[in-house]
Formats: structure tokens, C-alpha cells, sequence
């Protein structure tokens, strides 16, 4: 295995690559909705483009040896590195075109492609290069990582991180930064290696025309006469959408060693909604949204406001109810939430007796989606229907063993946050056997003697993991609890109000202000503080 220079004799490979990887891509499915159903198509222009890039880039390719010999080799992932591009003068560039107009071979039509989608992905990709990198870098100038492929039967072998690593340290040696665009697929291995986010663009299609005739309903009239109703015919006219309201972006995060196996998915925004998931726990923290398609079966709820509790019921599930934690003071309404919502899914057709009595659905379907299995809501807990969920009243101090996890080693201590209605906050802990203090100071051999004579060398201790605060004023963590003492490696906690005026409406609402929240940060710096929960007045370039 080794990366080198691309050579013209690398064409067929990268053109193989190009194909190879591809469909994995969103953005390619997003261009090219019409790649499966002309193959030739694709096939052309994916070769057109490898060329291009052969002629106007710097290539890196990631071959591997395919037999005994060494010169039977094959590139299985190349990267497309554009450098810094020199300033020219006008006549260098006047040459340039003047060659370019001789030599250049019409570009066939391809059948494959949504033309809307590809300009404006070009457009807008082109702008969202200037205005994040170009206009940010000057004269400097920077790396750009344009493209980076593998096919997908060489992928998890390290040929990404290779290719990226070569333009790196060539960036490095040059006194640049490396820049690139990331689709999801990529973003993670981008992360890895040392990139950070620093914005986002979103590529919209305003009119999404027919791709080709056969995807129109009636018989499309001949090619003349298409050319001249287009030239006559006054251009229809088609909604143009009004500027986003304020949101906010599902995101991932991956917790700091030595828990770096955990990620915290979702999305938080004061009075619109509040959830997150930690899938390797199958844990869910509060449910105002649905983040995606997953149900986790340990869902721990800080409060009953909507924002943070109003869709609790697509995640009960009577095949599998999940184990659903929240203050005890709001047990035995959230279960009368649960009922109301079965019997509005119902559409009042059935009473609460009718169905404790024949113990049946009765909505259409098999059940079998996420989604449809969300409306069995009934949380009986005795008497012959079977629960949809279970629900655990807690108050503070109360701890719990999440009940889903294998080893029976991570638990949940609930603690009281300062909020307008009854509010917990969750500290997540792990359980490991420890050394005990007594011998610490003991050599290997001495350890490993009173282990084989039976003495107990070892003792249960618990570690706190992170933290996760509902809604809350900052007076809850500037107590300094126990767990934040003992150095808890992340703390999830809202912060509604960022600047001083609004601290009045801070105070009202019993929310935290930044202003109260920062020397608590400060006081602490071996912990990761997660800001979430901001208000809606604020827009995305205020946090």
C-alpha cells in the first residue's frame, strides 16, 4: 500500500473509484437521481471528470498491491487536492482562453443528470467556497481538499486518512490551513483528523423541472415544438420561499476520553424543543422531538413542559415498553397524558374502558414501523392489556441501574433543579471495581499473591460520566453538587439567556443567563460544559 502522485496511466482506476463510491455519496444521489437508469451516462462523465481532474488538480491516489509482484498494483482511493492558486497576468490568461477555445470538444448531453440540481449545486457550492474560504484566507491562499473517493471494498483500511494526511503535511510545510467541503458521510473521519466546522450551506432548487420525458405523464410534444413553446410561452411563476425561521440543526458531539465511545445526538431550543440521544446507552433525555427513527428504551425526562416532554408518546411501544424516568410529582399526570393521547389517536371511537376491557388495538396497519407502533399508549399496569411503557417517579437523590445495558454497570442519580415547576437534572455514572487505597502502594507481585489467597484486593467505585440539567437557573451547578467536585467529564445545561437585558426574563422564567452560567465554566475546566436551550430571539451567528 502506498500513496503517490497521480499519473495519466491512473485514469481507468480513479474512472472505477469514481463509480464505485458514488452511490454511498448523498450529494451524487442528489445531482445524479437518473445514474442507475443510464448507466452509460454516468459512466461517461464520471471519466470526463477523472480527466479533468488529471489536467487542472493535484491527484494523490491510494494503491494496493494485487499480487506477488510489485508491479501488479491498483488504486483503490485517490483525493483531489487544489493548492493555492498563482496570480497570473492578463496576457497569460488571454493564452490560457485562446488555447482553451482551440482544443475544446463539445461535452455530450447527459441524460443522468437533474440540470437544476447541478448548477445550483455548482452555484452554490462555489459561492459558499468564497465566502467560508477564499474571502477568509486573502492572498494567503489555501489547501483545498476538492474530492476524496474509495471504493467501497478497500474502505476501513486507512486510504482516506492516508490521502488526507499527504495534503496535511504539505499544507503544514507551506504555512497553510487545509480546507474542504464535507458531506455526512465524511464528517466524522473529518473530525478525526483534526478539522473543525466552521459553517454550513444548504443547496435549494427553487423548481424541480421533469428529469426526462418518460417521467411526465402525458406524451410529450415533438422537440421543435418544446423549443418553440419555451421561447413563447410565459415563464410560469413559482413560489419563492420566505428566509428560514430561526432553528436549530440536529448535531453530534463525541464525549472526551475515556468515554469517547458515547455521542450525543439531537437538538435544543428554548420553547420549540429539547432532546438528545446517547444510542450506545439506548438513551433518550427528554422528548420534544424525534430526533430520528430510533426509539431508545431508557428515556429520563427532566420536566412536563411541552418542549421537552410533548412527544413522549412516540416512544411508548407495547411490544417493548421503555422504562421512562421523570419527577415524581408528575407520574401520575404524564401516564393520564399517555391515555389521552391513545384515545385521541383513536379519534374517540373507544372509551378508556372499552379498551382495558378487550385488551386490542384498534388502528389500521400491522404495527411493524416505528411510527405506528408509537400510538399503543395505553400505560395499564395491571388487568389484561399489557403496558406500553413503565414509569419510575423520582425525586432527588433517588438512584437507578439503567436496566437495558448489558453489564448492569451505568446508573442515573437524579437531583433537583431550580425551575418554575418541578424539575430534575440526571448525573450519569459508571461503576467499575477499583483498586482499594490499602493497596495502592503494593507491587505487581504482592497484589497477585493476595489475589490467589482470596483476599477481596478490589471495591465497587462509582465515576461520574456527565451530567444533564432540564431547565434550570445557573444556581444549580454554582452549589458545586458532589458529582461536579469529583470531576464529571461533561455537563449538558441550558443557557436560555445570553446577554444582560434579558435578565429580568431570565429571573421570571427561572432560566439560566450567561452572565451566571460563565464563572461556573470557569471554575471548573477539566469538565466539558454542553451548552444547549437557547432562545428563539437569538439566531445562529449570536451563539
Amino acid at each position: 500500500m502506498s500513496v503517490r502522485r497521480a499519473a495519466p496511466s491512473d485514469l481507468e482506476d480513479m474512472t472505477w473509484v469514481l463509480l464505485g463510491a458514488s452511490p454511498d455519496d448523498p450529494v451524487y444521489a442528489y445531482r445524479y437521481p437518473g445514474r442507475n437508469q443510464f448507466p452509460e451516462d454516468f459512466a461517461l462523465h464520471c471519466r470526463l471528470r477523472c480527466s479533468e481532474y488529471l489536467a487542472t488538480s493535484t491527484v494523490v491516489v491510494y494503491e494496493v498491491r494485487m499480487g506477488k509482484s510489485d508491479d501488479q498494483t491498483k488504486v483503490v482511493a485517490f483525493g483531489v487536492w487544489d493548492p493555492p492558486r498563482a496570480k497570473r497576468s492578463a496576457g497569460a490568461t488571454a493564452a490560457k482562453h485562446h488555447v482553451s477555445a482551440t482544443v475544446a470538444a463539445p461535452v455530450p448531453v447527459r441524460r443522468d443528470a437533474h440540470p437544476g440540481r447541478v448548477k445550483a449545486f455548482s452555484s452554490q457550492s462555489a459561492e459558499a467556497k468564497s465566502r467560508f474560504f477564499d474571502t477568509r484566507y486573502g492572498g494567503r491562499g489555501h489547501m483545498f481538499l476538492r474530492i476524496l473517493l474509495c471504493h467501497p471494498d478497500y474502505r476501513r483500511r486507512g486510504a482516506g486518512s492516508e490521502l488526507v494526511q499527504w495534503g496535511l503535511k504539505r499544507a503544514v510545510a507551506r504555512g497553510l490551513d487545509a480546507t474542504l467541503f464535507s458531506s455526512p458521510m465524511g464528517y466524522s473521519l473529518y473530525r478525526q483528523l483534526g478539522f473543525r466546522e466552521c459553517g454550513r450551506f444548504l443547496c435549494v432548487v427553487i423548481f424541480h423541472g421533469s428529469l426526462h420525458s418518460s417521467g411526465s405523464s402525458r406524451r410529450p410534444p415533438p422537440l421543435d415544438a418544446c423549443r418553440s413553446n419555451s421561447m413563447a410561452e410565459t415563464p410560469p411563476v413559482f413560489a419563492t420561499p420566505l428566509a428560514q425561521s430561526p432553528r436549530s440543526d440536529i448535531l453530534e458531539w463525541r464525549f472526551p476520553k475515556p468515554f469517547h465511545s458515547f455521542v450525543l445526538t439531537g437538538k435544543s431550543r428554548a420553547a420549540w424543543h429539547t432532546s438528545f440521544m446517547i444510542p450506545q446507552l439506548n438513551l433518550l433525555l427528554d422528548a420534544g422531538l424525534c430526533i430520528n427513527h430510533q426509539r431508545p428504551k431508557h428515556i429520563f425526562l427532566t420536566h412536563g413542559h411541552n418542549d421537552h416532554a410533548m412527544l413522549a408518546t412516540a416512544f411508548v411501544k407495547r411490544d417493548d415498553p421503555p422504562d421512562i424516568y421523570c419527577p415524581a410529582e408528575m407520574e401520575v399526570v404524564f401516564d393520564s397524558y399517555i391515555r389521552a393521547n391513545r384515545l385521541l389517536n383513536l379519534g374517540g371511537l373507544v372509551t378508556l374502558d372499552e379498551i382495558c376491557r378487550t385488551g386490542e388495538d384498534s388502528e389500521g396497519g400491522d404495527g411493524s414501523e416505528p411510527d405506528e407502533q408509537a400510538v399503543a399508549t395505553t400505560p395499564a399496569k395491571k388487568g389484561g392489556v399489557r403496558p406500553t411503557h413503565i414509569t419510575h417517579g423520582l425525586r432527588p437523590g433517588d438512584t437507578v441501574t439503567l436496566p437495558r445495558i448489558k453489564a448492569q454497570n451505568i446508573t442515573a442519580t437524579a437531583f433537583a433543579c431550580d425551575h418554575s415547576v418541578p424539575c430534575l437534572g440526571y448525573v450519569f455514572s459508571i461503576t467499575t471495581d477499583k483498586l482499594r487505597p490499602e493497596y495502592t502502594g503494593l507491587s505487581g507481585q504482592e497484589i497477585k499473591r493476595l489475589r490467589v489467597s482470596g483476599t477481596s484486593i478490589t471495591a465497587p467505585k462509582r465515576v461520574p460520566i456527565f451530567a444533564f440539567l432540564g431547565d434550570t437557573t445557573a444556581a444549580t451547578l454554582a452549589a458545586a453538587p458532589e458529582w461536579l467536585v469529583e470531576g464529571v467529564a461533561v455537563v449538558v445545561t441550558e443557557c436560555s439567556f445570553l446577554y444582560e437585558e434579558h435578565r429580568r426574563q431570565a429571573e421570571k422564567t427561572k432560566h439560566t443567563l450567561w452572565s451566571d452560567l460563565e464563572p461556573v465554566i470557569r471554575k471548573w475546566p477539566k469538565t466539558t460544559f454542553v451548552i444547549t436551550h437557547f432562545s428563539l430571539r437569538y439566531k445562529d451567528m449570536d451563539k
